[in-house]
């Protein structure tokens, strides 16, 4: 008898044995992985609300100068309403702070709401608006600190009179 008649094929594949140890170190893997990536998560949302605010606080300030009149920014309570949270969006205007209800052609720019678990707070009144003058300056009043939080990230960010933007990178405390 022919003996190559009787060998058996070696089988391609993985075995069901195998596949299950893969499948059970993967998930050993990404259980340990995904609480560090939910930190990055937070990390960046925190980040990113920092910037939109930074960004904004600087057009205002731009275009005071540009264009030689006073430009405010104020927390929002509805889409065209001032007086809310900060946490609830903001809204850039050319005019006083004391405005409530800008019109149409006085707004610049509107941003939306912080992602729900970011909480942005600031030394003003609740409700009140930062206003820069014609050159730069803050004119509604004095130094104004803001604060945003996540679940355990903090960044603060200080506009002087003089109106320029600063912040911390370090974690700070509200």
């Amino acid at each position: 008898m022919n003996k190559r008649l009787h060998r058996h094929r070696k089988a391609d594949g993985f075995s069901l044995i195998e596949l299950l140890f893969s499948i059970s170190i993967l998930a050993i893997l990404l259980g340990l992985g995904i609480p560090s990536f939910q930190g990055l998560i937070e990390r960046n949302r925190v980040t990113s609300a920092t910037n939109e605010l930074i960004t904004t606080l600087q057009l205002a300030r731009s275009t005071a100068i540009r264009r030689n009149e006073v430009v405010s920014i104020c927390p929002l309570v509805d889409a065209n309403t001032c007086g809310g949270s900060w946490s609830s969006g903001w809204m850039v205007f050319i005019g006083e702070a004391s405005v409530t209800e800008p019109s149409n052609a006085s707004i610049i720019r509107q941003n939306s709401a912080l992602a729900p678990s970011v909480t942005l707070t600031s030394n003003l009144d609740a409700g009140a608006a930062i206003s820069y003058g014609n050159a730069g300056q803050i004119v509604s009043g004095g130094s104004v600190d803001f604060t945003f939080s996540g679940d355990s990230e903090f960044r603060c960010l200080t506009v002087p009179l003089s109106g320029k933007t600063s912040f911390s990178y370090e974690l700070c405390q509200p």
